[in-house]
């Protein structure tokens, strides 16, 4: 079978023209702002333990999907940016411990930006401590406040900051 130059360009055009028609007709998903991400908290973290600036990790507790796709598959990682820390002291002091969500990971590791904040700011006993330790005994005093910690367990539902393509 003798194969002409013709039909040998006309089969390479056609082929170019099926590529660039993929190209141009495959979109990439997006997932819109305001879309919501379930995220879990899988060990406990205390303010004791953490620094202003640290990022600590969560799990997505959900699927996520833009359309029929699993965009972000449960299990990935999500990070939160610690913005607020002070541990618990003597006189009853409380702890705080706030945090903002800063981004979770995508499947294909596009970083997925987050909005939104945890606030885990404890009981303030000072009142009681130092007004027992006025009447009752000096070594109340040293009652300490309620520690600050984000639980083991603990879900939470953010959304996403802006449209992002994957």
């Amino acid at each position: 079978m003798i194969i002409s130059k013709n039909m040998l360009m006309r089969n390479f055009f056609v082929s170019m023209l099926c590529i660039l028609c993929t190209s141009i007709y495959a979109q990439k998903p997006v997932l819109k702002a305001g879309s919501l991400i379930s995220i879990e908290n899988k060990k406990e973290v205390r303010a004791k333990n953490v620094n202003v600036g640290d990022l600590v990790p969560f799990d997505i507790s959900e699927d996520v999907k833009v359309g029929d796709s699993v965009v972000i598959s449960k299990g990935a990682k999500a990070y939160a940016k610690v913005l607020v820390v002070k541990k618990s002291g003597i006189a009853g002091t409380k702890g705080k411990l706030k945090v903002e969500w800063v981004y979770c990971v995508a499947n294909n590791g596009v970083k997925v930006p987050l909005e939104g904040e945890i606030d885990f700011s404890r009981k303030n006993h000072t009142a009681g401590a130092v007004a027992a330790g006025a009447i009752v005994a000096a070594p109340l005093i040293f009652l300490t406040g309620q520690h600050a910690a984000i639980p083991a367990g603990y879900t939470n539902v953010t959304t996403v900051k802006s449209d992002t393509e994957l």
